[in-house]
This record gives structure tokens, C-alpha cells and sequence, in this order.
């Protein structure tokens, strides 16, 4: 993580951390606050995901919706809070991919 401190670093001391600070307020301002922060849901990471498996595309949509029934439980469960959002996307299509019925066990095993 970038910090402060860090940055003074950086800046071999030519900066001190009130300096970067007063910067950083002027940039969030001038931009109006307008900072996009990672806005992938893990739902985008599913389809993505299932674009790459294109043998499963029969049954894409089916998976997707079990996916988001595994997507709702972990949105209910702020433990799943802490975990990157690719991370959530695939284990909910995990959780949906093992409850397929459309895939056959071999076919499992070969994902």
C-alpha cells in the first residue's frame, strides 16, 4: 500500500507528509471527488470466467444463476467482505459448477 510516509520517501524528503496530503486534496477536488474504485462485481467475474470455459456454454446461463444464488449468500455474510472481489466471483462459480447437474463428474475433475 501506498502511504504517506512512503511518498516523502520517495520524494527523497523534498516533500513532507503535509505537503502530500494538501496535494492529494487538491487532486481529489479538482476531480470532484469523482474516484471510480474497483467496480467489478464478482457476478462480471463469473461471466468472464464462463466465457472461458466455452464447452459449458449450453449451460452458461443455468450456471449463472445458480452462481448468483451462491453470490446472495455471500453478500448476506460480511465475512465475504474481506476477500477480493475475483475471489468471491470464483468461488461462486465453484459452488455452482459442483452443483451442475449438467456436468458430469469427469467433466468436473477436468476443470
Amino acid at each position: 500500500q501506498l502511504d504517506i510516509d512512503f511518498v516523502v520517501k520517495l520524494c527523497r524528503g523534498y516533500y513532507k507528509g503535509s505537503d502530500v496530503t494538501v496535494f492529494e486534496q487538491d487532486i481529489l477536488t479538482s476531480l470532484e471527488w469523482r474516484v471510480c474504485l474497483s467496480t467489478t462485481t464478482p457476478m462480471e467475474y463469473v461471466r468472464h470466467f464462463l466465457e472461458l470455459l466455452p464447452e459449458l456454454s449450453f449451460t452458461a446461463e443455468a450456471i449463472q444463476e445458480n452462481a448468483m444464488r451462491y453470490m446472495d449468500y455471500a453478500t448476506a455474510d460480511p465475512t465475504f467482505a474481506m476477500y477480493r472481489t475475483s475471489d468471491v466471483g470464483i468461488a461462486c462459480l465453484a459452488g455452482a459448477l459442483d452443483d451442475a447437474c449438467a456436468i458430469s463428474s469427469l467433466e468436473k475433475e477436468n476443470l
